[in-house]
C-alpha cells in the first residue's frame, strides 16, 4: 500500500493550508505532514503567493525548505528570503502572524508542519526563531534538508507502513536541529547567547547612527532574526530599540554641543551628523532627556567652569 498524496484540484484531503494559486501535493507521515507547494504551470506570472497556515487547523511548527529557486517567505512584519537548499521555520499561529510564500514559477516551497506537542520548544524559541534562516550546509540541518527534498521527490512511491518511521526521523533530526541553535532545555546558555547577541546589535547601532534611516527591521535583517526577536531582546533589557537609537544618539549631541573645538558648529549641524532630520523633534527630545533646548544647554556648558 502506498502513501497517499493529494492534490488541492481533487478537493479529496482536508486542508492543512489555503491555497491561494497553484498546486499543492500533502503527503500524511503520521507525527507530521509534508506539503508540497508549486506554482501554476505557464503562463506563469513572475511570482506566485501560497498560504501555508488555515483557520481551524491544528497548530504546527512549520519548517519550509526552498526547493528549485529562491522563495520569499513572510508575514505581519517578518520576512526571510531563502535561496534554494536552505530551511526555515515558522511557529504556531499564536505566536507568528500567517506565512505567505512567494516564489518564481520555477521555485517551490515543502513545508513540513508538526504538530506543537511534537516539538519540545517553549515560546522564546519561537520567538527567536521564526522568519530566519536555520543552518543547512551541514550537520542535522543538511540531512534535514536532504530528507525533506527526498520525500518531496519519492511523495508518490512512499508506502503507508513507512511513513510513520519517515515522520519520526523528520521530528528527531527538526529537534536536534533546534537544540543545536536555540540551546533548548539550557536556559543559561541560552540567556549567554542573547546577551551576547543584544552586544553586538548594539555596537551595529552605534557604528550607524549617522544614518537616519537607522530602524528596527533594517537591524533584524542585517543580524538574520526575526523583527520581533530584536524587540524581545531589547525588552529584556528593559529598553525599546528605537529608544535605544534616540538615546545614543542623543548622547553624542550633548557631547559635541559641550566640546570646545565644535564650538562654532551650528546646533542643525551637529543633529544632522548623528541621524536626526528634523529640528523640532530633535528639540523636544533632547528637553526631555536634558532639561534645557540644545542651545541653552550649550550656553550653560559654555559657562561652567572647566
Amino acid at each position: 500500500m502506498q502513501g497517499t498524496t493529494h492534490d488541492t484540484r481533487s478537493g479529496a484531503a482536508p486542508a492543512i493550508g489555503r491555497l491561494l494559486s497553484g498546486e499543492r501535493t500533502e503527503l500524511d507521515l503520521g507525527p507530521a505532514r509534508l506539503l508540497v507547494l508549486r506554482p501554476p504551470g505557464p503562463p506563469a506570472r513572475p511570482s506566485v503567493r501560497w498560504s501555508a497556515a488555515a483557520p481551524g487547523t491544528a497548530q504546527t511548527w512549520q519548517v519550509v525548505l526552498a526547493s528549485g529557486g529562491p522563495l520569499t517567505l513572510s508575514g505581519g512584519h517578518d520576512a526571510v528570503r531563502l535561496a534554494p537548499g536552505e530551511l526555515a521555520l515558522w511557529a504556531p499561529p499564536d505566536t507568528a502572524p500567517a506565512m505567505t510564500v512567494r516564489g518564481t514559477p520555477s521555485a517551490r516551497a515543502v513545508a513540513v508542519c508538526l504538530p506543537c506537542r511534537t516539538v519540545p520548544a517553549p515560546a522564546r524559541v519561537a520567538c527567536s526563531l521564526t522568519a530566519r534562516p536555520l543552518p543547512s550546509s551541514g550537520g542535522a540541518g543538511a540531512l534535514l534538508s536532504d530528507l525533506i527534498e527526498g520525500l518531496a521527490t519519492q511523495a508518490a512511491l512512499v508506502e503507508a507502513r513507512q511513513a510513520l518511521w519517515l515522520g519520526s526521523a523528520v521530528v528527531d533530526l527538526t529537534v536536534a536541529l533546534l537544540s543545536g541553535v536555540a540551546d533548548l532545555g539550557d536556559p543559561a546558555r541560552s540567556r549567554s547567547r542573547q546577551a551576547t547577541l543584544l552586544d553586538e546589535i548594539k555596537t551595529y547601532v552605534d557604528l550607524r547612527l549617522a544614518n537616519p534611516e537607522l530602524a528596527p527591521l533594517g537591524i533584524a535583517r542585517a543580524h538574520h532574526i526575526s523583527l520581533r526577536y530584536v524587540h524581545h531582546l531589547f525588552q529584556q533589557d528593559k529598553q525599546t530599540v528605537r529608544g535605544y537609537i534616540r538615546e545614543r544618539r542623543l548622547e553624542h549631541c550633548r557631547a559635541d554641543l559641550l566640546s570646545p573645538g565644535l564650538a562654532t558648529e551650528s546646533v542643525g549641524r551637529i543633529m544632522g551628523r548623528w541621524g536626526f532630520r528634523d529640528a523640532a523633534v530633535f528639540g523636544r527630545a533632547f528637553k526631555r532627556a536634558y532639561g534645557l533646548s540644545p542651545a541653552e544647554y550649550r550656553r550653560r556648558g559654555a559657562r561652567a567652569p572647566r
